[in-house]
């Protein structure tokens, strides 16, 4: 038959059987598509590098939840990691591919966030051309496939009545620490999730949150408190966190081990890079890249302490250097016993002034050999020009380590420790800032954020470096650094208690 016969023939075809011709083969693609989610993110996407340690992670707990062996799924991680990329736009495209009558709900703090992930999702899906969409039912905050699956993007507190949901993924519901600071839209969040949430559930389905620890009473905070009330193991939260800067809190199954001051992705945020946002960033610097919200009120110590107008809400007080014609009393809390190999050695300088007042700058914390420690106490030494005095606690398991610094020419004094519980020394001491008299130095290099971050988790905080050297410089330049006797001890632990 002449070619142009054969294709007139074709094009005379009716358009039902093209269409049947059509979803045959589009059927036959989604099939051969099906494959582990690692394996289809190097097939999709593969101008991205997945093989990251902590993407590999988060895969690895994604087929956990795919399994059915997760239902609750935390994510907590820096920004630009690759989380959101990871989960939040591709693994719905991956499960429509898979089954494309899966019903999916993602949300953000707000409508125009999670519509933005809407449209990234329908866009990869459009690309792929695997899945058979429903050309009537596209708009970007809810569009649907042939087979009745699709996608509703709602943002947080927005309704979802009428779409029952197979697997739901909240992606930042808190905006930013203003938002996560209102009591009311906390509360508001919370609600949203107890009443629309959770009655679009299905039998099975898993829900993943993706978030900014902004606030320990955030959703995520809020949830977790009822952590350990859920009997059944496979509807308990499941949490990664993996902060930017390594705090030794790793999840024991994560694929390597990083050592403590370790970045979580070189590649993508250098140590140098994560050290200056953590300068010009404060506090919010602890939640959006550590995902360790302060909180304002510590058992022992609190953050309006350290406020302009003893107020939480306000600026840290803060001057940019010490007293003219001062001596800087530099305290040391050294981790150099076996039990503290983990741990960082950490100094605190500060001095006080004749109007009372007590100014201190966080400046060492970081983990060393001893060798690397000495030379960084004499670097520190010289940074004030020989116009200080160094210290460190008397504590018997690093006697060894003191006399040997002292053999190799530096002035150090024992300070005694007054009384073992950490608790007493600090409320013996609490008077100072809760007066208002404590300060922080802005000087270069300074780590008061993460200071005041331990002053106010104290004493439930995995680290306590800083805040040990902080109390005892407190004693030191006040004249307190003395021992005590049992009845001063037992007055203070009353206190406490």
């Amino acid at each position: 038959m002449p070619f142009h016969k054969r294709n007139t023939i074709e094009t005379n075809i009716p358009a039902r059987i093209i269409m049947e011709r059509v979803q045959r083969e589009m059927e036959k693609r989604r099939r051969e598509s099906v494959k582990s989610f690692s394996e289809w993110l190097h097939e999709a996407s593969p101008e991205l590098n997945w093989d990251y340690p902590h993407l590999q992670y988060i895969q690895q707990k994604i087929e956990d939840v795919l399994s059915g062996k997760i239902k609750r799924l935390m994510i907590f991680m820096s920004p630009q990691h690759g989380k959101s990329s990871c989960v939040t736009i591709r693994l719905p495209a991956y499960l429509l591919e898979r089954n494309p009558k899966t019903r999916i709900v993602v949300t953000g703090y707000s409508g125009d966030l999670a519509e933005g992930f809407s449209k990234d999702i329908r866009s990869l899906v459009y690309e792929r051309g695997i899945v058979h969409m429903d050309m009537t039912k596209q708009a970007v905050a809810k569009w649907m496939t042939k087979q009745g699956g699709g996608l509703k993007a709602v943002g947080v507190e927005g309704g979802i009545t009428g779409f029952p949901a197979d697997i739901v993924i909240i992606d930042d519901p808190v905006k930013n620490s203003e938002e996560a600071n209102s009591k009311v839209r906390r509360q508001a969040t919370n609600n949203w999730f107890e009443k629309d949430i959770y009655t679009r559930q299905q039998k099975d389905t898993p829900i993943i949150i993706i978030q900014t620890r902004w606030h320990e009473d955030d959703l995520s905070g809020h949830l977790l408190a009822e952590n350990d009330n859920i009997e059944d193991e496979q509807y308990k939260w499941t949490i990664v966190s993996l902060p930017a800067i390594c705090e030794g809190t790793d999840p024991e199954d994560y694929p390597i081990k990083r050592e403590v001051g370790e970045a979580l992705c070189p590649d993508l945020h250098p140590i140098e890079q994560l050290r200056e946002f953590q300068r010009q960033m404060g506090n919010d610097f602890y939640a959006l890249y550590q995902q360790r919200p302060s909180p304002a009120e510590g058992k022992i110590w609190k953050k309006a302490w350290f406020c302009e107008e003893k107020d939480s809400d306000k600026p840290l007080k803060t001057v940019n250097k010490f007293p003219d014609n001062t001596k800087i009393t530099q305290m040391w809390d050294t981790a150099l016993d076996t039990k503290q190999r983990n741990d960082p050695s950490a100094m605190v300088e500060g001095c006080l002034g004749d109007e009372g007042n007590i100014y201190v700058a966080a400046m060492v914390n970081d983990k060393m050999e001893f060798p690397e420690l000495v030379q960084r106490i004499r670097t520190e030494m010289e940074r004030v020009n020989g116009a200080v005095e160094i210290c460190a606690e008397d504590k018997a398991n690093a006697k060894p380590a003191r006399q040997q610094i002292k053999l190799l020419g530096i002035p150090l004094i024992e300070v005694p420790s007054g009384t073992v519980d950490k608790e007493v020394r600090a409320k013996s001491v609490s008077h100072y800032a809760e007066a208002g008299n404590v300060i922080f130095v802005n000087i270069p290099g300074n780590c008061n954020n993460l200071l005041l971050d331990q002053l106010l988790i104290f004493p439930n905080g995995k680290h306590d470096d800083l805040h040990d050297a902080f109390v005892h410089l407190l004693r030191r330049v006040t004249g307190r650094s003395v021992g005590w006797d049992a009845e001063v001890i037992q007055g203070i632990m009353n206190s406490i208690r």
